[in-house]
């Protein structure tokens, strides 16, 4: 599954385990 927040997160944090559904 793919959430905005997550992608957001991933780009901003850029963290593994946001990045990752």
């Amino acid at each position: 599954r793919r959430n905005k927040k997550y992608e957001l997160r991933c780009r901003l944090g850029g963290e593994i385990m946001f990045c990752t559904p």
